[in-house]
């Protein structure tokens, strides 16, 4: 996935949910500069663990489909208590 897609889906469901940047880092667990620059696509090399949390905090799930056809959905092992503490 790219850091432009990655970073337009954090900017909608963010937008949706109504928080701000620094909610979201937070809730997280990563720096708010960290939240911004991936929000707006200028952290092309984040790491896909940091990437996920970010994206399981505004609850959007990631799902990778391999040329057979087999979905794989990809969530950090803390992902569910990163959900539950939003």
């Amino acid at each position: 996935m790219q850091s432009m897609q990655i970073a337009t889906l954090l900017r909608e469901a963010r937008r949706q949910l109504k928080l701000t940047q620094e909610e979201v880092a937070r809730r997280s667990g990563v720096s708010v500069r960290l939240a911004r620059e991936v929000e707006r696509g200028e952290r092309p090399h984040v790491g896909l663990e940091t990437a996920l949390r970010l994206l399981a905090t505004l609850g959007v799930s990631v799902r990778l489909t391999a040329p057979s056809g087999e979905a794989t959905e990809l969530r950090t092992p803390a992902s569910d208590d990163v959900a539950r503490a939003a």
